[in-house]
């Protein structure tokens, strides 16, 4: 029998993904693909999800375009496209920063090769 603690951790939409989350250990910047506004860091990253660092509060349950702007080329390209839901997001430590979690609901195919291959060629086993 499960303990109440560990069965709401399991509802978490933070507990519930299903690949290892890797850190690229470059900044890469995310960026409204609608309006072009600086949303935050990305922290983490599975082909599934995204965590980053936030400029603001995201509200959740609400579903948007980024673009991950990269610092380098990954298969001729330096940005990647996603649609993305909010499952969640808290406050960070830091002033007026916030930490959030995404869904990818929407990737085209190319941005998932390079995506793939980002992932491959630079992440590493992230820590958070």
């Amino acid at each position: 029998m499960m303990s109440e603690e560990s069965d709401q951790a399991e509802q978490d939409p933070r507990h519930r993904r299903r690949q290892e989350r890797k850190e690229i250990p470059v900044d890469i910047d995310v960026f409204d693909g609608l309006s072009g506004t600086h949303i935050g860091l990305l922290v983490n990253i599975t082909v599934e999800g995204i965590m980053i660092i936030a400029d603001r509060e995201i509200r959740n349950d609400c579903i948007f375009q980024y673009e991950l702007r990269l610092p380098m080329d990954v298969n001729g390209s330096n940005k990647i496209i996603v649609g993305v839901d909010c499952l969640w997001c808290q406050p960070a430590d830091q002033q007026n920063r916030f930490w959030a979690g995404y869904h990818i609901i929407d990737i085209s195919e190319a941005d998932l090769t390079n995506l793939e291959a980002l992932i491959d060629d630079h992440g590493q086993v992230s820590l958070l």
